[in-house]
């Protein structure tokens, strides 16, 4: 495999002016996106503050988490980090590194039911799922023309 330096073929003054052009560009592509991630930042810093230094706003918002997750059924509390959340250095929502250990530890019991409903699949049923699967491949890649 070749390496190419870009130092070789660029001076530091170079390689500054194209990532501000770049900078520039993005911003103008996409401002309202980069705004509000910015605005989200700055707030997250400003409640962090609040809450760390008021228990009794920390205690609120544990009581209302309790009841949110315990009336919940919506998952979206489940979430994985996404590329702006892990460039900053946030991952996975607890809720989701728990769920994926519960699946993970479960993993035996699910494997055993796949292998289960695989061996009972009768003709007609792998006729259904080919067909299906042929429908499903054939409608998204007429969607895509």
């Amino acid at each position: 495999m070749t390496t190419i330096d870009i130092h070789d073929y660029l001076t530091k003054d170079d390689i500054a002016d194209l990532v501000r052009e770049q900078a520039r560009g993005q911003l103008k592509t996409d401002h309202e996106r980069l705004m509000s991630n910015a605005v989200y930042e700055v707030v997250q810093d400003i409640i962090s503050e609040m809450f760390e230094t008021d228990p009794t706003l920390r205690d609120g918002l544990e009581k209302e988490v309790k009841r949110v997750i315990a009336d919940s059924t919506n998952f979206n509390l489940f979430h994985r980090a996404d590329a702006w959340s892990k460039r900053v250095g946030r991952g996975d929502t607890v809720g989701q590194q728990i769920l994926d250990r519960a699946v993970k530890d479960s993993e035996p019991a699910i494997r055993a039911i796949v292998t289960r409903t695989i061996t009972n699949l009768g003709y007609r049923d792998v006729k259904e799922l080919v067909i299906d699967s042929i429908r499903t491949f054939w409608d998204e890649a007429e969607a895509d023309q």
